[in-house]
């Protein structure tokens, strides 16, 4: 016979009694008085709503129920923090506080593992950081686990910052590898989160860009309208991202007056911030946005021409409207703020000279460098990173005269100041880096041999060369032109040789003490790659490299230049092509490109 509600609640005061003294006890189903479930989804949702019931024990049951449930009830508790009765928004929060995610699987690869380890624990910008790693994994590795985190983090904000980027990675080729969107629809298929919500709609519609645009038009209004709530985990950042995915659909179906519209909703989410209206500007002059550029601007003139990084985009949007009289005097302006020795002005602007450099800006990237070099003390090691970077990006571009030039003046300030000199070889920081003054020295006779080499001077190129290896042996770039030189005696080439494996011993010594550093398994696959050896180890390092510094542009060029050894042409070109990607400043990596692609063509 049916239990009456006095001796109900006597049962189950016992019966929580008792779990406290041995096991957990869960009260699965629905109370006496409601009609059966017609699904899962209606279940747990009568669950969720009894959490709110006058009745304490009651309220109990439908918690202890929905714990039982775990992971099967989680998008709908995740709904439920937001509920407006606070009864039932308080206990779907400490249940989903309860459930412990096993971000990890056995089946992951190591890089993933690498960067979910402890991620449950993490601070907030840990976990985005974590995340952007994720995104960034080369062959879309990390697409699983950011649908992990986008269904089972606990943070909606977090989700959504997931989907944002997974979307991102969706988005970057011409074509989504087939994998992804089915690994897309096997995890999030029935999510209710709404990062969720949004990669279903891309994997159900990504061929349709008017069903993408209509979709993400309508995500965008709600995440919008979402803002003027406080209360709500909504970030600017995600909005900004919604609309730029909406504008690169609308630009896709030529719908241009819509797509500058949905850039006009972009520049309205700004306050600002200068790293943001940075971020904002250089994707508007990626999109050739000209009239928003000139709005963003104007609506923030006092920041942008009281902020070198600011006024130098806009000079660089100008340049790009053909408008190089305009440029020249923007980028003047950018140059005259801030003047004076000011030890950390000195140091933003390296930083800025090496950006500009980086965004195809050589001429104004040079003026910064040299700005630093006349303004900085010779001794500081502001000056002496400058110093370097400035000369690799001489050397980079093929002004190699210049670019030793530019070291001579730091090698003779270690002649003048032996005691500096020594105590620059001593600091770890300046060794990792390569700038210490044995390393200094063996750059500047490697950049010589590179001009003599120009001029056909063999002679003085092979007296460089040695001098280069006699200072740094460790100078892989020097060793392997040596290596190269032609009509060289059988003694020089057997010496040549032994030190090619002498330093290939040494480079993995380095892998073996230091197994998580990528820079040894790259130079270990370089110098092979490049010269001779064994080329499957080679291979094997340089996706090592990859593994641990995904992305990386230089790695990918070392990648390809050991598929070219191995005569592998179409792999050479598919790497090389990232590489200049990746580094699309770099001549040396887009000359190489062209290199590979002439033998993959060739007969």
């Amino acid at each position: 016979m049916p239990l009456n509600s006095q001796r109900l609640a006597y049962v189950a005061w016992f019966l929580v009694f008792l779990a406290a003294w041995t096991v957990p006890v869960a009260f699965g189903g629905p109370r006496e008085n409601s009609p059966p479930p017609t699904s899962p989804d209606e279940h747990i949702a009568r669950l969720i709503e009894q959490l709110g019931d006058s009745d304490y024990y009651a309220r109990q049951q439908a918690q202890e129920a929905l714990s039982e449930l775990g992971f099967e009830a989680f998008d709908a508790l995740g709904a439920a923090t937001t509920h407006e009765d606070l009864e039932i928004a308080a206990r779907a929060r400490y249940l989903l506080r309860l459930m412990q995610v096993e971000w990890t699987r056995d089946d992951d690869p190591p890089q993933v593992k690498a960067l979910l380890q402890n991620y449950g624990w993490l601070k907030p910008e840990d976990r985005r950081e974590r995340i952007e790693k994720l995104a960034r994994l080369p062959d879309a590795l990390g697409v699983e686990a950011l649908c992990r985190i986008v269904r089972f983090e606990q943070s909606s904000e977090m989700s959504k910052l997931a989907a944002v980027e997974l979307l991102a990675v969706c988005t970057a080729g011409p074509s989504p590898l087939p994998e992804v969107v089915e690994t897309i629809r096997r995890s999030l298929g029935g999510s209710r989160r709404l990062g969720g919500r949004w990669l279903m709609a891309w994997a159900e519609h990504y061929r349709d860009p008017e069903a993408l645009a209509s979709h993400f038009a309508e995500f965008a209004d709600e995440e919008f309208a979402a803002l003027a709530h406080p209360g709500l985990a909504v970030h600017a950042r995600v909005v900004a991202a919604l609309l730029r995915f909406q504008v690169a659909w609308l630009e896709e179906l030529e719908r241009g007056e819509e797509a500058v519209e949905a850039m006009r909703r972009l520049l309205a989410l700004e306050q600002g911030d200068a790293d943001d209206l940075e971020k904002l500007l250089q994707w508007l002059i990626a999109q050739e946005a000209w009239p928003v550029v000139d709005e963003l601007a104007d609506r923030f003139a006092g920041q942008v021409q009281t902020t070198a990084p600011l006024l130098y985009l806009l000079a660089e949007a100008q340049a790009e409207q053909g408008k190089a009289e305009r440029a020249e005097q923007t980028a003047g302006r950018a140059l005259a703020l801030r003047q004076g020795s000011n030890r950390t002005w000195l140091d933003d602007r390296r930083r800025l000279a090496l950006n500009l450099w980086r965004r195809g800006r050589p001429e104004w990237a040079a003026r910064e460098f040299r700005y630093v070099l006349d303004n900085g003390v010779e001794n500081d090691l502001v000056t002496i990173a400058a110093r370097h970077t400035f000369a690799h990006m001489l050397y980079d571009r093929g002004e190699l005269l210049e670019a030793a030039e530019v070291l001579e003046e730091l090698v003779e300030q270690f002649e003048r100041d032996p005691d500096f000199a020594e105590q620059l070889s001593m600091n770890p920081g300046i060794a990792r880096a390569r700038m210490t003054p044995a390393m200094t020295r063996a750059k500047r006779y490697y950049y010589l041999a590179r001009h003599y080499r120009n001029l056909e001077d063999r002679a003085k190129e092979r007296a460089h060369l040695d001098r280069a290896l006699a200072d740094d042996p460790g100078e892989l770039d020097a060793l392997i032109a040596r290596y190269r030189l032609p009509n060289q005696s059988d003694a020089y080439r057997r010496e040549t040789r032994e030190l090619i494996r002498a330093s290939a011993e040494e480079l993995r010594e380095n892998i073996e003490r230091f197994p998580d550093e990528a820079r040894w398994y790259n130079q270990f696959a370089w110098l092979i790659g490049n010269t001779e050896g064994d080329l499957d180890e080679a291979l094997r390092y340089s996706r090592k490299s990859l593994e641990l510094s995904p992305n990386k542009g230089a790695y990918y060029d070392t990648l390809a230049h050991v598929y070219f050894a191995r005569n592998d042409y179409a792999n050479a070109v598919k790497y090389q092509a990232r590489a200049a990607e990746l580094q699309s400043y770099s001549r040396l990596i887009t000359d190489k490109l062209e290199v590979f692609r002439a033998a993959l063509q060739a007969p």
